[in-house]
């Protein structure tokens, strides 16, 4: 093999390799549960009367912090139906998630009444 056909294929090598690793970077929070993405970050959460805190999430305990007291809720996610269950607290009940670009957006189920909507904004 000649100089240029070594270069060649090197080229067509490095080529090949930032393709494979651009894929998974863009696949990569893709593949998450939204239990795991829910656990990876810290989030404010806001309802229509303002803020309630910050949350952070465990395997199955949301702990909501604010400037005077910490709160813990029992929770669970279904995640096929998108569905967050707080089962403990003042927000208990299901909320349907729909996700807003990077955050989520927290709507009682129908027949749930006494609930707000929540948002939760994540922390990078």
């Amino acid at each position: 093999m000649s100089k240029r056909q070594v270069k060649g294929l090197i080229a067509i090598l490095i080529v090949v390799f930032l393709g494979v690793e651009t894929v998974k970077i863009v696949r990569m929070p893709h593949h998450l549960t939204t239990q795991q993405i829910l656990q990876r970050f810290s989030w404010h959460v806001n309802t229509k009367q303002g803020s309630v805190g910050i949350a952070k999430f465990s395997k199955s305990m949301m702990e909501i912090t604010d400037a005077h007291s910490s709160h813990r809720y029992r929770y669970s996610v279904d995640d096929y139906n998108q569905v967050l269950s707080i089962r403990s607290g003042s927000l208990k009940g299901r909320y349907a998630m729909k996700m807003d670009t990077i955050d989520y957006k927290l709507v009682p189920e129908k027949g749930h009444r006494g609930q707000q909507d929540i948002r939760l904004i994540r922390i990078d």
